[in-house]
């Protein structure tokens, strides 16, 4: 296992850990942190096995034949986008056995991403010197704060589409400016930004008809 391999891990794992940090910081009680807690690491454990999966989807006939060269080499971007949509498909259909409470899981999912993510964005900068890590960290800085303020007054689903439609239309702003975003050093592509950016207005709008 390479260097960048270890650095990269070290990350992760660094960043998982601001992540959590910041849900118990701003979290609600005990209990509710607790299931909420296990509501996202059980999606964490099936997003990392999914990126696998895609991992090795994506270099299927180099994985026959040398399956250790494939898991590892680091994973792209399409690994990326492969795990988040295998992810959602698992958490809707864990909502339609009601086996899943997304007030819960989304409660502790955003301060979780939030927290992982600014984390992941300061160390890039910090450690690496990557300038570029900056202007995302600084979205992310700001959409954190957005959260602490307005968490007890709106509800988590709300709050998701609304900081989730903020990240992308930032992200895709931030675009423009540098050469490239990323998410936990996954190049964002501006299509995969664009349509979460539209998946967060439907949601956002669809939820405000049904409630009202």
């Amino acid at each position: 296992m390479n260097a960048w391999v270890l650095e990269n891990v070290f990350f992760i794992v660094i960043s998982l850990s601001g992540g959590f940090i910041f849900y118990y910081i701003t979290g609600p009680s005990v209990e509710a942190k607790k299931k909420g807690l296990e509501a996202v690491t059980s999606m964490l454990i099936n997003f990392i096995l999914f990126v696998w999966a895609g991992k090795v989807m994506m270099n299927l006939p180099l994985f026959i034949s040398d399956p250790l060269a494939v898991l590892a080499y680091p994973s792209a971007s399409p690994a990326f986008y492969t795990a988040v949509l295998l992810t959602v498909v698992t958490i809707a259909h864990r909502i339609k056995r009601q086996t899943l409470q997304i007030r819960e899981f989304l409660a502790a999912f955003l301060p979780i991403f939030l927290g992982a993510a600014f984390t992941y964005e300061f160390l890039d900068f910090v450690w690496r010197n990557n300038a570029i890590a900056l202007g995302q960290a600084g979205l992310l800085l700001l959409l954190m704060v957005v959260f602490i303020l307005f968490q007890e007054k709106l509800p988590p689903v709300t709050m998701t589409c609304i900081l989730f439609a903020g990240w992308s239309l930032g992200q895709l702003i931030l675009s423009f400016i540098l050469p490239y975003t990323s998410l936990f050093g996954y190049m964002m592509a501006a299509w995969f930004l664009s349509l979460l950016l539209i998946t967060s207005i439907s949601v956002f709008i669809y939820n405000r008809r049904k409630v009202t």
